[in-house]
């Protein structure tokens, strides 16, 4: 199907299916959607009748169906949006992809890279265009720090480090039977460990040593870990750290770059970035052993804080800015803007395949404490 460049705004909105009744499609695709003008979701399938009833009569859904095969029979639409669990994400694509319809899916793509290839390459056999969702890369304070980036504020990107800490959710870790416990690596296969490895990926591209390293602490015996933490080093020698813990009190999530001209760090909760250049004159041990230096640093530190968090409150207040919802509606609105105009969308395809190839070596070693993949 590819370009929809023929259609244009004016002519009619581009016509979406959805795929996937559950929580994500609820609290935030189906409501992001809403809120593009260019789009119009026509259908909904779940194997749930009832679920896909709910939803349709909540979003002014036209029609509904329990069978892809149904729609697919039924439905003339421009783009199919992917909401079902990742391990079903690839019988779903393949039926899809085949039939050269484009697709927005959910992170990750799949949960095995050999299979995450292969629909790459059907899409492109087939002129369907497939896109896939890594919202956090893309709330505004990350777009931020690649803008830092960008204009070469950090220099040579050297070290890479996230860290997310959360609390089990009741409603999704508490239960024995959810999908969840049924991946490999269980909790930490799907939320939010593609986010966090596409934030590092992103910088320092093809790892080529990854180790991780796993730990339990919850008494829950379903879950085998509740603690992961990985190092990867790229071929250029950067370093990247990602955390993840299921054990915390309360969410907090930070993203941090160091390289040869500057550091920035970020809460991605709050949305508050920090940016703080290297004086090339400045010993690198001045921070710590100079009152003055470590003064001006702190001020700039809060005054920086401030200000992000001053801006964020008022697009909050405002209603412009929807913590869970901001990543997505930004990639939403570029995947129409590629249908309709062949503008770039923004998540590479190489890398989400690269965030697969990470999950599937978690998922492989998540069953000993620690494990080393050289050669990546």
């Amino acid at each position: 199907m590819g370009s929809l460049g023929q259609l244009r705004v004016r002519d009619r909105a581009v016509r979406i299916g959805l795929i996937g009744c559950g929580y994500i499609a609820e609290q935030v695709h189906l409501p992001v959607w809403k809120g593009v003008a260019e789009a119009k979701i026509v259908c909904c399938v779940d194997v749930v009748e009832e679920k896909a009833n709910s939803l349709a009569k909540e979003f002014g859904i036209e029609s509904v169906y329990t069978d892809i095969q149904a729609m697919l029979d039924s439905q003339q639409v421009d783009l199919v949006d992917i909401c079902t669990p990742p391990h079903t994400h690839t019988r779903v694509l393949e039926k899809l992809l085949a039939r050269g319809i484009n697709c927005i899916v959910e992170k990750p793509l799949t949960l095995k890279y050999d299979e995450a290839k292969s629909l790459v390459s059907l899409a492109e056999s087939t002129g369907a265009r497939l896109y896939v969702v890594h919202n956090y890369s893309f709330v505004p304070a990350v777009r931020y720090i690649k803008h830092l980036i960008s204009q070469g504020k950090l220099g040579e990107i050297k070290m890479v480090d996230t860290r997310y800490f959360t609390p089990l959710q009741k409603e999704r870790y508490f239960s024995p039977d959810h999908w969840i416990h049924a991946l490999p690596g269980g909790v930490l296969s799907t939320e939010p460990a593609p986010h966090l490895f596409m934030l590092v990926i992103e910088q320092i591209g093809v790892p080529v040593n990854v180790n991780f390293s796993f730990s339990k602490v919850t008494d829950l015996s379903y879950i085998p870990y509740d603690e992961m933490y990985c190092s990867l080093v790229s071929e250029r020698g950067q370093v990247a750290h990602v955390a993840l813990s299921f054990n915390s009190t309360i969410p907090l999530h930070t993203f941090d770059i160091i390289g040869t001209k500057g550091i920035v760090t970020a809460d991605l909760f709050t949305q508050a970035v920090v940016y703080h250049p290297f004086p090339q004159f400045m010993a690198t041990d001045l921070i710590t052993r100079d009152k003055w230096t470590r003064g001006n640093w702190a001020l700039s530190d809060i005054y920086q804080r401030a200000k992000s968090l001053i801006g964020v409150s008022f697009r909050v207040a405002s209603g412009r800015y929807q913590m869970m919802k901001e990543g997505h509606r930004y990639l939403f609105n570029q995947c129409i803007a590629n249908l309709l105009f062949d503008r770039e969308y923004p998540v590479r395809i190489s890398d989400a395949l690269q965030v697969v190839k990470i999950i599937e070596m978690m998922g492989k070693s998540a069953s000993v404490s620690d494990s080393i993949y050289p050669a990546y």
